[in-house]
């Protein structure tokens, strides 16, 4: 599990591969944004999300 900072809104989740590659071969990860999280930031589908990522603390 990480934590994330999404334009400074504190979540814990994952960082998930789903076997997608980008262009240079090189695996792409994806971090899922829950709908009740955009609401909270006031943003939409294609919106830029800034996230700061940082391993959780057990």
């Amino acid at each position: 599990m990480m934590q994330f900072c999404m334009n400074c809104l504190k979540k814990n989740g994952s960082i998930v591969n789903m076997g997608l590659k980008n262009p240079d071969g090189s695996a792409c990860y994806i971090i899922g944004v829950l709908k009740s999280i955009r609401a909270a930031l006031n943003k939409h589908d294609g919106d830029t999300i800034h996230v700061i990522i940082t391993e959780r603390e057990s």
